[in-house]
């Protein structure tokens, strides 16, 4: 029975990219929730063949020529609105088996943030006891939109490897979370308490990810494994479209991230790395 259950959601869309969608954040932050002395699982939602035809929002329906059977542009585009990975209600299901007190939610994208809510609100349902916190660029930029949601007790910003650890702890020992890094939560008279974004300052103080929790076949490629890997975190940039915008910029050493590489093709049999820097040109 794990301390710490991590959730990749499933995704709502026309299409899915499988072999982007390696967790790679929540290996991070389970690597360094280990090291804290914490045991975790990671429950990618994602990683199954399983899709279920869903209609298309009303809000997309204008793309419904160009998506549907009666395709009518130049070159073919995906067929139809689909559910991509487990049902919400599998999701549950696992979460209420974890046992775990503390359930991490991962939402990268704002366009995907309904899916992540579902979830919440799902495994709220089925283990009403334990503690429910998002993280991931979505809530980092957007921390208030997702707290209107009352199955989330906890929002972490920023980096996750830094707040993590010490939310899980303030959890466990029933101590105050306010000092917590990043940590928004509502406070007793209903507002707000909204922390700065965390920050890893040195990546390389902080462990590889714990790949051994990725389902590892699913995201088979050809002759091999695939891996994602990131070699720095930030950009100095200031695109107002950008929820990373002008967040400090830090790089992994070349040691660190061939290690992290060697190991890949090691231990996992890894052919195929994506590279994810949030801005790899620097």
């Amino acid at each position: 029975m794990p301390d710490l259950l991590l959730i990749q959601p499933p995704i709502e869309d026309f299409y899915l990219t499988a072999k982007r969608t390696i967790p790679y954040g929540l290996a991070c932050i389970a690597s360094a929730l280990m090291k804290s002395g914490f045991s975790v699982e990671i429950f990618d939602a994602l990683a199954s063949p399983k899709t279920r035809q869903l209609p298309i929002p009303p809000e997309m329906a204008f793309l419904a020529p160009y998506y549907e059977k009666s395709d009518i542009s130049p070159f073919a585009l995906f067929h139809g609105f689909k559910h991509f990975g487990y049902s919400f209600e599998h999701i549950g299901r696992i979460a209420q088996a974890s046992g775990a007190f503390l359930i991490g939610i991962s939402s990268l994208f704002t366009a995907y943030s309904h899916e992540a809510i579902r979830v919440a609100e799902t495994v709220r349902q089925f283990c009403p006891e334990a503690r429910i916190v998002m993280g991931g660029h979505h809530p980092t930029a957007m921390p208030e939109s997702v707290m209107q949601c009352k199955a989330v007790d906890f929002v972490l910003r920023g980096d996750g490897e830094v707040s993590m650890p010490l939310l899980a702890t303030a959890i466990r020992d029933g101590s105050d979370p306010a000092s917590v890094a990043g940590i928004v939560f509502r406070k007793s008279d209903g507002s707000l308490h909204i922390s700065e974004s965390a920050l890893m300052e040195n990546l390389d103080d902080y462990p590889l990810p714990a790949s051994e929790l990725i389902h590892q076949k699913f995201y088979h490629r050809g002759k091999g494994h695939s891996a994602v890997i990131t070699a720095s975190r930030g950009c100095p940039m200031s695109c107002t479209y950008c929820c990373m915008a002008g967040v400090k910029y830090r790089k992994r050493s070349v040691e660190s991230v061939l290690t992290e590489i060697k190991r890949a093709i090691v231990q996992h049999g890894v052919r195929f790395i994506d590279i994810e820097d949030e801005n790899i040109s620097l």
